[in-house]
């Protein structure tokens, strides 16, 4: 077989793939509000709850279990971006300061930079409590580029720059995450290592 029709048949379930996902997410991006309408921001979370989970995992640091993370998208199967919803629920507790420390460390290692990083990680700091064991921290992004956060089902706020929250979900979701096997997980990806 030649390598351009090897290539043409290995594309074919990937576009059929992306295909359903482009028919599933349309109709569900289009419910949502657009990144100007601060009022529905809140009631995003009702939006997505219906979403079917496209993966699953749980953090583990050395022998420390953090958090379990779930990934959520319109179709139940990840396109390679949003619109998605990543649910942390927290094994143990953490102080503000030490996840917005996370999140700066995460980009750092992955080489995530932007002008505005300071700015956004000051945010996070504001709007962020500390977590307690059994604490569930969502996370939207739209493909319109809204995004919010919300503690137990209440809306925490949001990080109003439309290049945040690619960002924030690239620490779990860009295929150079510094956790390859959890986001092989979240995104349902099989043959992966464990």
């Amino acid at each position: 077989m030649t390598k351009p029709l090897l290539s043409i048949l290995l594309l074919l379930p990937l576009s059929v793939s992306a295909e359903q996902c482009r028919e599933q997410t349309l109709p569900a991006e289009k419910a949502l509000p657009t990144q100007d309408n601060a009022a529905a921001q809140e009631d995003l979370i009702l939006l997505t709850t219906g979403w079917p989970m496209v993966g699953e995992t749980r953090l583990k640091v050395m022998f420390w279990e953090l958090y379990d993370a779930q990934l959520f998208t319109p179709s139940g199967t990840w396109c390679g971006g949003p619109p998605y919803q990543l649910s942390l629920t927290y094994l143990r507790q953490g102080r503000t300061e030490q996840l917005v420390k996370r999140v700066a460390d995460a980009w750092r290692r992955q080489g995530l930079d932007h002008p505005n990083r300071a700015d956004w990680l000051a945010q996070l700091n504001s709007i962020w409590p500390d977590v307690s064991v059994g604490d569930n921290l969502v996370f939207i992004l739209t493909a319109t580029g809204m995004s919010g956060f919300w503690l137990n089902e209440n809306f925490l706020g949001g990080v109003n720059d439309q290049d945040f929250g690619p960002m924030f979900g690239d620490i779990w979701l860009a295929p150079d995450t510094l956790g390859p096997n959890n986001r092989a997980r979240l995104i349902n990806q099989t043959g992966y290592g464990t």
